[in-house]
């Protein structure tokens, strides 16, 4: 089924560096990239796709992988003399430091005539930490004619990057608010100041009733309806979670029927950071009423037929559903 409105914004991307591709298993991501592929826009951009896996977490492998999809891009761009430097580097006994490789890369790039487009598929399943900073380094040095795409279901850095592009949607629509450049370059510090600040920001925009179902429901791993509901002693649960689901914002589905959810890891680390600071009395109360909530949990997915609803990440691995428990 034709998209013209997630095609319109695929090309609107253009006009940065990267662009990012957000939602949850199954959702179409990829059809959509090749879709979007195919429309005269698209057709300006030799693609390189490079689809991942668990087994892509160590660097020179990321990289070499990197390296070869860009070889299946037009003669311009494969016979780049920092194609065939890169991959030497990669190959060599001793191998220098990944900056190295991608600064190669980076410059034997530069020079090139004609635009292109790479594609990281399910970067999801990156963990490693020097594999994120190469690609924030690849960022920062983008070549000029070189876009990146990056498609994900949007857990890890890539939710910071999703509340980053919340909180600059937020303020552009402030009146006396439209310098998106000068919003960026406002950014310093280290990346946890940055998501701290970005997520202030994103909760100011919630109403007090939205905040406070945020702060209360922060320290269950898995969430419902039903079970918020217990949690928080309101009704109104499931509406809540539809309308943080549909604004693709804090929560992943972990189900096709969408009942259950979890918070993204850093988000859910941050709000129970600001919990911390709250009475302790109301704390413990909170914890007590999780606890003996989880009989109520496991009936209701009893009632529900016992319909899957999805694995938790941990550390990049799957593991077996675990009924809600506190923190």
């Amino acid at each position: 089924m034709p998209r013209p409105r997630l095609i319109e914004r695929l090309n609107a991307g253009l006009r940065g560096v990267c662009t990012l591709v957000s939602a949850p298993a199954g959702f179409g991501k990829t059809t959509l990239i090749s879709e979007w592929h195919t429309t005269p826009t698209g057709r300006q951009y030799p693609l390189a796709w490079l689809s991942l896996d668990q087994d892509d977490n160590d660097p020179a492998r990321f990289l070499t992988y990197l390296v070869a999809a860009l070889e299946t891009l037009p003669t311009e761009v494969s016979q780049s003399t920092g194609l065939a430097d890169a991959q030497a580097l990669l190959q060599s006994r001793h191998r220098p430091p990944l900056k190295v490789v991608l600064t190669t890369l980076v410059n034997g790039l530069s020079s090139l005539p004609t635009d292109f487009m790479m594609v990281l598929d399910d970067y999801h399943v990156i963990t490693a930490e020097p594999i994120h900073e190469a690609v924030t380094f690849l960022l920062d040095h983008l070549p000029p004619r070189m876009r990146l795409v990056i498609a994900t279901r949007a857990e890890g850095w890539i939710a910071g990057l999703q509340l980053a592009a919340l909180a600059l949607q937020g303020t552009l629509a402030m009146p006396g608010h439209k310098d998106a450049h000068g919003f960026i370059e406002s950014f310093t510090g280290t990346n946890r100041y940055i998501l701290d600040y970005l997520t202030e920001e994103e909760l100011q925009r919630q109403t007090p009733d939205v905040r406070s179902f945020l702060l209360e429901t922060c320290v269950l791993d898995q969430l419902s309806g039903l079970l918020c509901d217990a949690v928080t002693r309101h009704s109104d649960s499931q509406v809540i979670l539809d309308q943080l689901d549909r604004a693709n914002l804090f929560v992943t589905p972990l189900d096709d029927a969408r009942k259950w959810y979890h918070y993204h890891r850093l988000f859910s680390d941050l709000l129970r950071g600001y919990l911390s600071d709250q009475p302790p009395d109301q704390v413990k109360e909170l914890h007590r009423v999780v606890r003996a909530e989880r009989l109520c949990a496991r009936s209701y997915r009893a009632r529900a037929g016992g319909a899957r609803h999805g694995t938790r990440r941990r550390s990049g691995r799957a593991s077996s559903p675990q009924p809600p428990l506190a923190q």
